[in-house]
């Protein structure tokens, strides 16, 4: 079974970004794509198949629903300082961020310290992800599917 990493952070942490910046090393499964589905049992499934190149997903939300279905899982926290996730939501939405997303990332700090993940600004989390590939890995897809941005043809 693959590598399931999950990138975890609040709306506007960089999530999107650092899997744009791994596209090459990573299957990336964009959550958004999946808006309304099982995605926990879509990345399962994808875990389960001949792909050459780890697993990158992200959430907003629950990381319990991925640690109950993928028995390979890592997670990975996105925290940066709040204004920054404040102007960079602004920036892309064109509004203010929900209120409970300053709660949810002094959670999310709470949950990394507590499960002994990584858990670094976005720039690092890049970085870390990074070192867990090697260069070089093929990265051909072997089975047929309707997934992803990165979708196997």
């Amino acid at each position: 079974m693959n590598k399931v990493y999950l990138l975890v952070g609040v709306p506007g942490s960089g999530k999107s970004w650092v899997a744009s910046q791994l596209q090459d090393k990573f299957y990336h499964v964009p959550h958004d794509s999946h808006i309304g589905e099982d995605y926990p049992t879509i990345l399962k499934d994808l875990a389960s198949l001949a792909i050459l190149k780890p697993i990158l997903a992200e959430t907003p939300f629950s990381v319990s629903q991925f640690v109950k279905v993928l028995p390979n899982l890592e997670t990975v926290y996105i925290i940066e300082p709040y204004n920054t996730v404040l102007a960079r939501y602004k920036a892309r939405e064109g509004k203010e961020p929900a209120k409970g997303d300053a709660t949810r990332q002094e959670t999310y700090k709470q949950r990394a310290r507590a499960s002994g993940s990584f858990v670094g600004s976005s720039q690092e989390v890049l970085e870390y992800l990074r070192g867990k590939v090697s260069l070089g890995r093929p990265s051909r897809l072997h089975h047929p599917s309707r997934w992803g941005r990165n979708r196997l043809v």
